[in-house]
């Protein structure tokens, strides 16, 4: 006695083709979020390391009266550039050196802080029962502080 495929047996190939089309859309957009972490990662590593490095040359440089908008400028340039090497654009208007003004003192702390603004590729994602959860726009900062010792480089 043979059997016929009927109805039922196309149904259920139907049914998995409709579930592993869900399936694969759920894994997909799984992998784009893993990517995308991975790439908020590298950039906050990039930042982390821009901050810090100009940090190092800020604390290392003479200050004198007559140099400290050069000091500033040379700081600021160092951050956007090892910034520029990692692929990443730090505005100077996101890069913040403490202290705000004067020349630090030997031994006091100087401060740079570094904020780039990460975008995701996911965008924004539909939720069950409504509305849709954001990954957007996302500020990316770090801060260095080390102590100030001033003339080992010299000065712009």
């Amino acid at each position: 006695m043979s059997r016929k495929a009927g109805p039922i047996a196309g149904g259920a190939r139907g049914q998995n083709l409709v579930e592993f089309a869900i399936s694969l859309t759920v894994l997909l957009l799984l992998l784009a979020a893993i990517a995308d972490l991975g790439r908020a990662f590298y950039t906050y590593v990039a930042v982390a390391n821009a901050a810090r490095e100009g940090a190092r040359y800020y604390s290392r440089m003479s200050c004198v009266a007559s140099n400290e908008a050069a000091l500033r400028a040379a700081v600021a340039d160092t951050v956007v550039n090892e910034a520029l090497a990692s692929g990443i654009t730090i505005p100077r208007n996101r890069i913040t050196l403490e202290p705000s003004s004067g020349c630090p003192t030997q031994g006091q702390p100087v401060r740079v802080e570094a904020v780039y603004t990460f975008t995701s590729m996911i965008g924004s994602v539909p939720m069950l029962g409504g509305g849709r959860f954001s990954f957007g726009v996302i500020p990316l900062g770090h801060v260095a502080t080390m102590v100030y010792q001033g003339s080992d480089v010299v000065s712009p």
